[in-house]
């Protein structure tokens, strides 16, 4: 992520890139990562801890969108939908982190909720309700209300439809169309 900020950093004008307001998102473990990395952005002693150089200034990010992202990576696979979908996160995290990832270092540190501080920029979060992060998605929703950090969560329960992970870009989904509208809300607000 720092190498591709900084290329763009260097290309900004080439681009027509502003990189003093910036939004940062991604979907599923894209989520993660962005999240993570803005957290090393806004938090120096959590930077430090991962021995991570931050390469934008705090006040340059405007905000992080998360779209079905994961969390709590500890929590991979306890989506208590499907046993089978369980079972395969399980494996994909221990490929990812390692045979021992819910209790290692590293997820510990890959943890946004309970790594984010009050440092963190506002948050737009979307989640399906079926084989995703939901309930990561409402832990993050919860902590970020205690911190009193600015964020929108958007959440459409089992009654409504069923929304699998990665929903938000499936567009000829009427849910779909309603989170981008307000997703793009979201970023419009941030930018005035």
């Amino acid at each position: 992520m720092s190498e591709a900020i900084e290329f763009l950093k260097v290309h900004a004008d080439e681009y027509g890139i502003d990189m003093e307001r910036v939004m940062l998102g991604g979907s599923s473990a894209g989520g993660q990562i962005i999240g993570q990395f803005a957290m090393a952005q806004t938090d120096r002693e959590y930077a430090k801890e991962l021995n991570i150089q931050p390469v934008m200034e705090e006040d340059s990010i405007k905000g992080v969108i998360f779209n079905s992202a994961l969390f709590e990576p500890a929590k991979f696979a306890q989506s208590k939908d499907s046993w089978l979908k369980d079972y395969l996160r399980s494996i994909y995290g221990r490929a990812y982190w390692g045979n021992d990832y819910e209790t290692n270092q590293y997820t510990k540190q890959a943890d946004l909720v309970k790594n984010v501080t009050t440092n963190y920029p506002p948050v737009f979060i979307s989640d399906g309700n079926t084989a995703s992060f939901y309930k990561q998605a409402n832990a993050f929703d919860k902590r970020l209300d205690q911190l009193g950090i600015e964020h929108q969560f958007n959440y459409y329960g089992k009654e409504v439809a069923s929304l699998p992970h990665g929903y938000e870009v499936t567009f000829d989904s009427n849910y779909a169309q309603k989170n981008m509208k307000k997703m793009l809300q979201f970023v419009a607000e941030q930018f005035k």
